[in-house]
């Protein structure tokens, strides 16, 4: 079997700044203490766009002294765009040293980070970092224990480039010798994410930063200790429940049109027996369809059936007395929302409903050839307990996972 591995963003994504900002670091604070006072915060984040653009127009790097170089630069033009600050070439000098050679003063991990690398490592996965940073970066991994773990490490520095750029992505599957698609990549901006998509990647959304919201494109982490339930296929049950909703009549077209994209998108079309519109529309007037709308637009949704509203219950169907079981109907995602964990989310939010709700056991049928939903349904915990017919003499593959 190939090696998978976890690459990451470094910031607010398993680093984060004491103070809160990357440049207006602990010793800035204190150099300017009443800095508030006379400058707004809108003032502040103009003011550092010209500085902004200069590390970007001249990023390839190499050394320690470099950095200084470069960052002493960036207070400067800083103190140029806000006079009232006070800063003075000693100043930005002092300020430049201190954010390229305090690094344990200027960041830590967040909390469990350590622990989440050193478990996935454990379990095989290669890890990695792929960073927008400079070469302090090297005194950081050591600083917090971290370096050991990484089998790749790719900075934006010695590239000369910043994500998306692909050269970043393609830089760390080499240093891995890995394919795309053998790879997660976890980072806190959704066009990073896009980047690593392109390059064949999985994207996981870090929401660490105070106020950071899901992109809805990806599936997300509150925290860095929730990335191995999310590898291992139980990503906690609140990560779609933002974008959770019961249908209604109203969207009965865009469920129509959402079931004939996925089958459409299918490899064979006997992976799944298609709906009429009016047995959509029964499950939706009975309250029963949960649907995930991201921008407007419907991405998936699943239907689910209590045994005791179905005389042809899938537990009635294999002969098992369960008038207590749940039935997943359907679980329908955009081909466009794929790898996001929609599908494992359903199944694990249902299971937590059904077990509120005391029910005994969860039921669903999938075709046996149809691979991605066997194997989401194996590693949730499910459990083949028959293959026969059904629909129009199809063969299907029933599961059950007990409660």
């Amino acid at each position: 079997m190939q090696r998978q591995a976890v690459l990451f963003d470094l910031g607010w994504t398993l680093v984060v700044p004491r103070s809160g900002d990357w440049m207006l670091t602990p010793l800035f604070e204190q150099t300017f203490p009443a800095w508030r006072e006379a400058i707004s915060p809108t003032e502040m984040e103009r003011a550092q766009q010209r500085p902004a653009a200069y590390l970007a127009e001249n990023h390839r790097l190499t050394t320690l002294p470099q950095e200084v170089a470069q960052i002493t630069r960036w207070y400067e033009l800083l103190g140029e765009a806000l006079p009232a600050l006070g800063m003075t070439p000693a100043k930005a000098a002092a300020l430049a040293e201190d954010h390229t050679y305090n690094v344990a003063g200027n960041y830590t991990l967040l909390p469990g980070v350590r622990e989440m690398l050193e478990s996935l490592a454990r379990q095989g996965y290669a890890l990695g970092v792929i960073s927008d940073t400079w070469p302090s970066v090297e005194l950081l991994l050591p600083a917090y224990g971290i370096d050991h773990l990484l089998d790749a490490r790719t900075f934006s520095f010695a590239l000369g480039a910043f994500k998306p750029h692909a050269s970043l992505y393609r830089d760390a599957l080499e240093q891995l010798g890995l394919p795309g698609n053998a790879c997660w990549f976890v980072d806190d901006r959704p066009c990073n994410l896009v980047g690593a998509e392109q390059a064949g990647m999985r994207g996981v959304q870090s929401l660490a930063e105070p106020g950071a919201r899901a992109d809805g494109r990806f599936p997300a982490i509150k925290a860095p200790t929730e990335l191995p339930d999310l590898l291992a296929g139980k990503p906690a049950t609140d990560a779609w429940a933002a974008y959770q909703e019961t249908l209604t009549e109203k969207d009965l077209p865009a469920m129509m049109a959402l079931q004939a994209e996925m089958a459409a998108a299918l490899p064979s079309p006997r992976w799944y027996f298609t709906s009429k519109e009016e047995e959509f529309a029964q499950e939706v007037r009975a309250g029963r369809v949960l649907g995930l709308r991201v921008n407007g637009e419907l991405a998936a949704f699943a239907i689910a059936c209590p045994a005791r509203d179905n005389e042809k219950s899938y537990a009635a169907i294999l002969g098992r007395d369960e008038p207590d079981s749940l039935d997943f109907q359907d679980i329908i995602v955009s081909p466009r929302y794929r790898r996001r964990g929609m599908h494992s989310y359903f199944l694990a939010l249902y299971e937590q409903q059904a077990r509120a709700a005391g029910m005994t056991a969860l039921y669903a049928t999938v075709d046996p050839e149809n691979l991605p939903s066997l194997r989401s349904f194996e590693k949730a915990g499910w459990v083949r307990v028959d293959l026969r017919n059904a629909y129009d003499g199809r063969i299907r593959a029933y599961y059950r996972k007990g409660l």
